[in-house]
């Protein structure tokens, strides 16, 4: 079942507040999952582009990833991927990020986007990996000569 992919809006915030609740509990520690104010803010940045996936039969809010932008620096980061638990697997996650970075880099917005990924799983890690992204290592993991 291919997810409908659509920008937030201010009426999503708390069925978002809720995705995030059941994806990472009660102690999330980032305001774009967490505060009405601060996620109200960043869905109608003109330099960020939150996207969210919903269910095409119910409409339900199943998915959510954020780029946050910086016009300055025209460097994006992607953050918040959160997937509902009842529909992880399916391959959402990735559409998202796709998503996201053509909305951002494909239409020239950005020239850059780096990911942060906070998790106790592998999960995240292969999705980013899967749409692109490397890994970034300090110089002192760094392998060979210096």
């Amino acid at each position: 079942m291919n997810p409908l992919i659509t920008p937030a809006t201010r009426e999503d915030i708390a069925e978002l507040r809720q995705l995030y609740y059941a994806v990472y509990g009660p102690h999330y520690p980032v305001a774009l999952g967490t505060d009405p104010a601060e996620m109200a803010r960043l869905i109608t940045d003109p330099h960020s582009l939150w996207l969210v996936g919903r269910c095409p039969d119910t409409r339900a809010l199943t998915a959510s990833a954020v780029i946050r932008g910086d016009a300055g620096s025209r460097i994006g980061r992607l953050e918040g991927i959160a997937v509902h638990p009842g529909h992880r697997s399916g391959g959402l996650a990735a559409a998202l990020t796709g998503a996201l970075c053509a909305g951002m880099l494909d239409t020239g917005r950005l020239d850059s986007v780096y990911a942060t990924v906070r998790t106790v799983s592998a999960g995240p890690q292969r999705v980013v990996a899967r749409n692109g992204f490397q890994a970034a290592r300090h110089p002192a993991q760094r392998r060979g000569p210096q």
